[in-house]
C-alpha cells in the first residue's frame, strides 16, 4: 500500500501533463478515426513511457547531440520505403534501413525532414498515390497500392495530408 500512495501525486502529474495529454489524444483520435497503424501506437507507447521514466525522476537515456539524416541516408531510406511499397513498415524497420538505432533514427529524420517517422512515411505514400491515381487507377487501387488495408484510412490520410479527398483531387488534376 506505501509504493501506491507514491503514486498518487505522479498520477495527479499524468492528468496535468501537457506531453501525456497530447499523445493520448492523438492516440485517441486515430483510433476513433481507424486509422491507428500498430507502429503508431507502438510510437506512442514509446513516448509515453519515457515521459513517464522522466517525470518519476528516473536519470535520462544517456544521449549526444543528434544531427540530421544525411541525404545520403535519406536517399537510402526512400529507396527502402519504396522498395517495400504497399507492406507496412514499423519504425524499427525503417531505422534498420539506414544502418540507425530506433530513437537516434526519428531524431535525426525529424531534424532533416521536420517530420516523424510514421508522417515521413505517410508523406511517402501519398506520393505513391498521387502517381497512381494521375495514371487513371480507381482509388481503391490506389489506396491498396499504397499500402492501405481500406480506401476509408486512405482517404482520411489522403485528406490529411494533401488537404482534399482522392476524388477531389483527381478533378482538379484532370482540370489542370
Amino acid at each position: 500500500m506505501q509504493t501506491l500512495h507514491h503514486l498518487q501525486p505522479l498520477a495527479a502529474r499524468l492528468h496535468r501533463d501537457p506531453v501525456v495529454s497530447a499523445v493520448l489524444t492523438a492516440l485517441w483520435c486515430s483510433t476513433q478515426a481507424d486509422a491507428c497503424l500498430p507502429g503508431f501506437l507502438e510510437h506512442g507507447a514509446q513516448v509515453l513511457l519515457h515521459r513517464l521514466r522522466q517525470l518519476a525522476g528516473q536519470p535520462r537515456e544517456a544521449r549526444g547531440t543528434t544531427s540530421a539524416l544525411s541525404a545520403r541516408r535519406l536517399r537510402q531510406l526512400e529507396a527502402y520505403i519504396d522498395a517495400q511499397h504497399g507492406r507496412a513498415l514499423t519504425v524499427p524497420q525503417l531505422a534498420a534501413a539506414v544502418q540507425m538505432e530506433t530513437a537516434t533514427f526519428s531524431r535525426a529524420l525529424r531534424a532533416a525532414t521536420g517530420l516523424p517517422p510514421y508522417a515521413f512515411l505517410t508523406q511517402r505514400r501519398m506520393h505513391w498515390a498521387r502517381t497512381e491515381l494521375a495514371q487513371g487507377r480507381r482509388v481503391t487501387d490506389a489506396a491498396l497500392a499504397s499500402g492501405y488495408a481500406s480506401p476509408s484510412k486512405f482517404s482520411a490520410a489522403f485528406r490529411r495530408v494533401l488537404g482534399c479527398s482522392p476524388s477531389a483531387w483527381i478533378a482538379q488534376s484532370r482540370t489542370r
